[in-house]
């Protein structure tokens, strides 16, 4: 994860899963945005977040910090942020 303090920016945090730092802006991330959505479209398709998840964990998709782990929460997060 990228860290805004690391940045040197007036407040301190993460990036939220879809961005990116670029040029000392924040920018979309594009691997990550065509995550974002596959799992809208799977939601669409009226697939639980958990199976979201588990369809995540077997396509070896990693995280934002870089883990291959997906959790049901995660896929909720990100429908939720980016709805």
């Amino acid at each position: 994860m990228e860290s805004l303090c690391a940045k040197r920016i007036n407040f301190c945090g993460t990036l939220p899963f879809g961005k990116h730092w670029k040029d000392r802006q924040i920018a979309l991330n594009i691997r990550e945005q065509n995550i974002i959505n596959k799992v809208k479209e799977l939601r669409d398709q009226g697939l639980s977040f958990e199976k979201i998840a588990s369809i995540m964990n077997t396509m070896g998709i990693k995280t934002k910090t870089g883990k291959t782990k997906w959790y049901a929460k995660t896929t909720r997060d990100i429908i939720v942020r980016n709805s």
